[in-house]
């Protein structure tokens, strides 16, 4: 069966944010990844009904996004996508309506259509894990927030 890719946009508007490597605290970037396994997150195959609300990008392979049920996840790609890292405008290119599915669906910064990056993980958190996460963070503890729909 030829697979339908939908495309959801996710537009967002960051107020100029860009990091040199190392945070406010003099610190360099958090370790996502031993994060993920200091808490023994599980990855899912999908998320159902998944529309973003808001969505943070962490590093080069790692996204946060709060879906309009107020589910929050952690997303990681297959590889750098640097291209993301800084990215104003991001979207989805989904194989299913309303569904992301890790290993088929990618993320893409807005206009930069040839440059995406696979979806390898979705991982379910729960508020503490989320208020964690933001805390690791130095956009997000700078108070910016993606929100879609601002153009």
């Amino acid at each position: 069966m030829k697979k339908c890719l939908i495309m959801l946009s996710v537009i967002a508007t960051l107020g100029g944010c860009q990091t040199n490597g190392v945070n406010e605290n003099g610190e360099t970037p958090a370790n996502y990844n031993a994060y993920i396994n200091n808490q023994s997150l599980i990855g899912l195959d999908r998320i159902t009904q998944f529309k973003v609300s808001e969505w943070e990008i962490l590093d080069k392979t790692h996204l946060y996004v709060t879906t309009r049920k107020r589910k929050s996840f952690l997303l990681t790609t297959n590889s750098d996508c640097s291209e993301i890292e800084f990215a104003n405008r991001i979207f989805f290119k989904q194989t299913l309506k309303d569904t992301l599915v890790a290993l088929d669906d990618r993320v893409a910064q807005a206009g930069a259509y040839e440059a995406d990056c696979v979806i390898a993980n979705i991982y379910k958190l729960n508020r503490v894990q989320k208020d964690q996460l933001m805390g690791m963070n130095s956009r997000a503890k700078l108070g910016e927030k993606n929100m879609p729909g601002a153009r």
